[in-house]
């Protein structure tokens, strides 16, 4: 049986920005009936600041052409503390 996840019991499994590698993880979890959560964030490659200050000007030229933004996404996979060695053992990690 499988323990909840909840933010007073979990521990940090896998922190990746490959999304097929933590999809694959994720299915792998699932099957073997470990719950886990999965959170995303966003990175972006510009400053506001610089935007702010006006020194980008835009003149008629969209933001994306103006200020080309490479986003990152980070995926974590968290479990419960008590699940952790199982789910390292099922990934091989």
């Amino acid at each position: 049986m499988s323990i909840r996840v909840n933010f007073f019991n979990r521990t940090k499994l896998i922190v990746d920005n490959n999304s097929e590698f933590v999809a694959k993880a994720a299915a792998s979890l699932k099957k073997a009936g470990i719950a886990y959560e999965m959170h995303t964030k966003r990175f972006r490659n510009y400053s506001p600041h610089m935007m702010r200050s006006g020194m980008c000007v835009d003149y008629g030229i969209s933001q994306a052409t103006m200020n080309p933004v490479d986003n990152v996404y980070t995926y974590t996979i968290w479990v419960s503390r008590k699940n952790l060695k199982d789910a390292k053992w099922l990934l091989g990690i």
